[in-house]
């Protein structure tokens, strides 16, 4: 009897580990797809970078008739809902001065804002990355926006020093969401390179 029990629990496990198994295969995110966009302004910046092709352009802005560029880039994912967007991801390039420099400076002042401006900021990484094969400064954040409606939002921001300019990437999410954010903006990261 009890070696029919114990051949009976063995079937059970192993029908019980199928069952996990098909689920879990079952379960998994679609592979993602991504456009490459290949940006070039008055020969001052020259650049590629692939971003998921869910995402819609939000709006993009070149500031050319100074030197240098002022470039902004928005990239949304709306939220099923339609009526915000879930992930924003947002490039940016800003011009040194002298109250801040560089990019660890412009970083730090920046970091001040938020946790002055931001209902329950929370620091959650301060770090180093690579924005392709470029040393950047990182963190990441979380802050509160119930009075919107919108919970708890999750935020990384990367700066970087590159031929006389401060460059910024910045993604922004739902915190349900933050986790899809996070492997999308790796993937910018990765994929980001200056052309010649």
């Amino acid at each position: 009897m009890y070696k029919i029990l114990w051949m009976g629990s063995k079937v059970l496990l192993a029908a019980l580990s199928v069952i996990v198994l098909v689920i879990t295969i079952s379960c998994r995110e679609e592979p993602r797809s991504y456009n490459e966009l290949i940006l070039e302004v008055v020969d001052s910046l020259f650049f590629a970078f692939e971003y998921p092709s869910d995402y819609d352009d939000q709006s993009f802005y070149v500031e050319s008739d100074i030197a240098p560029v002022n470039l902004n880039i928005f990239l949304g994912r709306s939220a099923p809902e339609g009526d915000h967007n879930e992930i924003l991801l947002h490039i940016d390039t800003i011009e040194p001065w002298l109250e801040r420099p560089n990019a660890k400076s412009l970083l730090d002042f920046d970091l001040e804002l938020d946790r002055n401006s931001k209902p329950e900021f929370r620091l959650l990484e301060r770090s180093s990355v690579m924005v392709g094969t470029i040393q950047a400064e990182q963190a990441v954040f979380s802050y509160s926006l119930s009075a919107l409606g919108l919970g708890f939002i999750v935020e990384r921001t990367v700066y970087f020093d590159y031929d006389g300019l401060i460059y910024n990437f910045r993604v922004s999410a739902d915190q349900s969401v933050a986790g899809t954010a996070n492997v999308d903006f790796e993937h910018l990261l990765k994929t980001f390179k200056f052309l010649d």
